[in-house]
């Protein structure tokens, strides 16, 4: 069978999931998160999609409105939460799709209400809400999408469609954009 084009990325860390579960001990993997990631293109000459995977996102400091007893203090937090996506470009060679996948992260940390919503994501209690983290997933995306129109370095025009995940120790949290599911 023909391998060319195809391009894998290992498991977490680059390495295989047996040496990476050989590495981690096994107390360590309660509180971590095993993923992988492959990618093949379709029918198309060039792969337009892109992956995202980041674990553990960095601990933001802990919004002074909320309650002591909610949630620990920022410094006692290890940090338990990720995000991954699959982002299916269309028509422009995956530009939009790498643009995502490379900027998601940095729009939705730069969001004023990040800290609030990672914090809430992450409370003990089963009542809160996940209305500011879908604010925040549908800001990234306008505003995403609005850099990516005004970049003049993107070869032709194009888009992408995208399912990302935003998993906690205590949620699973799933937006998608266009046709993915």
């Amino acid at each position: 069978r023909k391998t060319a084009g195809r391009k894998a990325t290992p498991f977490h860390n680059n390495m295989s999931l047996s040496s990476a579960m050989k590495t981690v001990p096994k107390e360590t993997i309660a509180n971590s998160v095993a993923w992988g990631a492959a990618e093949m293109p379709g029918k198309r000459i060039d792969m337009e999609d892109a992956i995202l995977c980041q674990y553990p996102l960095d601990v933001p400091p802990k919004p002074s409105s909320m309650d002591e007893n909610e949630t620990p203090s920022s410094s006692s937090i290890v940090s338990t939460m990720g995000i991954f996506g699959v982002f299916d470009g269309h028509g422009d060679g995956g530009f939009a799709s790498q643009f995502i996948s490379t900027n998601l992260i940095s729009k939705l940390q730069s969001n004023p209400s990040w800290n609030v919503a990672y914090h809430e994501i992450n409370l003990s209690s089963d009542s809160c809400t996940t209305d500011t983290v879908e604010t925040i997933f549908t800001e990234a995306c306008y505003d995403l999408d609005d850099d990516l129109k005004n970049d003049k370095s993107k070869p032709r025009d194009g888009g992408s469609t995208a399912i990302v995940a935003l998993v906690s120790s205590r949620k699973i949290l799933v937006a998608n954009v266009g046709d993915s599911r």
